[in-house]
């Protein structure tokens, strides 16, 4: 293979003679992608194409661990071939800007750290329980009295001691939350409740939200089978055996290293792919994280907020016509306030909140538990 991608390559017309000056950098043993490629590499990464690309046409796909063979379906059977993104039109696309005065309904309740004494700051955490609020958590209103719920929210606020770095990392104290929501039938969602409620600590990183990474294309979503057309997913671990719960979201990643023009990398937040055909959405180009129905309204807004925080929106009246009588969405919370005097960990203290809510025929309904950590101990 690797002879015939040369002489490929060399068919293509590269020479010596043409490309006098295509020399590799000597010496140079890096294994980050260097900014400028050889020209001979790129015309070695066209043959390398071609030659996929016939051997996909002919042949079969060696199946997987105890599987069969399978005939080639989407670019991703072949392994990490793709290294840029070229869908990702404009990196800088512009999120709609989020402060507590500007859009501030979408992370509302906002955190706000109080100002602590030092000789209080041991037992801060304890003043307040943050599942207290979780029936209300999962939704907003905005300015325009439009209702939404909440697919997905993490916040954060951390104060550190001023000055130098003190003590072993300089953090003082912090509150942050993640909220995430799935649809589960509504005759399944008390004992999801009961079952979150006996392990009584929540993981909710790569459950309700999949992270997509560096393999299917942003604007391939949701027509392309890069992107999991799965509707219904089934996690006995977490969940009881055969209760099933629908993603409402996924996160697309496209990491900095594999795309010179992207320093950043990029990241968002988009509706699942059976949701958005269910509802007949598409992405709006001209502003990032923005999915309209056909009559042009706004149905999806996914928000960047401040220390990194993001909340993805699902408007109400389009909630409701997705769950219709039988389904209902199921918010799990996890929420922590941490401090720690002298910014370093031989004092710290926590407070560590989770919950389930969901709503049934008889209206809302709350599931919440707390542990308390003080010194290393259990309160």
């Amino acid at each position: 293979m690797k002879r015939w991608v040369a002489k490929r390559a060399y068919d293509y017309g590269w020479t010596r003679e043409r490309f006098e000056h295509d020399r590799a950098q000597m010496g140079r043993h890096s294994r980050d992608r260097p900014s400028v490629e050889r020209i001979g590499k790129k015309y070695q990464w066209f043959a390398l194409g071609e030659l996929l690309s016939r051997l996909t046409d002919n042949y079969w796909m060696e199946g997987e661990y105890r599987s069969l063979p399978k005939p080639y379906s989407n670019p991703l059977d072949i392994g990490f071939e793709r290294d840029i993104d070229p869908t990702i039109i404009d990196e800088k696309a512009n999120h709609a800007p989020v402060s507590q005065t500007l859009n501030s309904w979408a992370f509302e309740p906002w955190i706000n750290l109080d100002q602590v004494e030092e000789n209080r700051l041991v037992s801060w955490p304890f003043e307040k329980d943050p599942a207290t609020s979780l029936k209300t958590l999962p939704f907003r209103t905005d300015s325009d009295g439009v209702k939404w719920v909440v697919l997905y929210e993490h916040q954060s606020k951390t104060e550190k001691y001023d000055g130098d770095r003190i003590g072993e990392h300089g953090s003082r104290m912090q509150e942050f939350r993640f909220l995430a929501t799935v649809m589960v039938k509504t005759s399944h969602a008390k004992e999801i409740a009961e079952k979150f409620r006996a392990q009584e600590k929540i993981d909710i990183m790569h459950w309700a939200i999949s992270d997509v990474t560096d393999a299917a294309f942003l604007h391939e979503a949701p027509w392309r089978n890069t992107w999991s057309q799965e509707k219904w997913l089934f996690d006995s671990w977490r969940l009881p055996t055969g209760v099933g719960y629908a993603q409402m979201a996924v996160h697309y990643v496209w990491e900095s290293h594999l795309d010179a023009a992207l320093p950043d990398g990029y990241s968002s937040h988009l509706p699942a792919p059976w949701l958005t055909q269910e509802l007949n959405l598409y992405a709006d180009r001209a502003h990032a994280g923005v999915w309209r129905d056909q009559d042009n309204e706004i149905v999806f807004r996914e928000f960047k907020g401040e220390e990194g925080g993001t909340v993805f929106l699902l408007r109400m009246d389009k909630a409701a016509e997705v769950v219709g009588g039988e389904y209902t969405f199921l918010t799990v919370l996890i929420s922590e306030r941490n401090a720690w005097p002298g910014g370093g960990n031989s004092n710290v203290s926590w407070r560590r909140a989770e919950g389930v809510c969901w709503r049934d025929s008889h209206g809302m309904k709350v599931s919440t538990w707390s542990h308390d950590i003080r010194n290393g101990a259990c309160q």
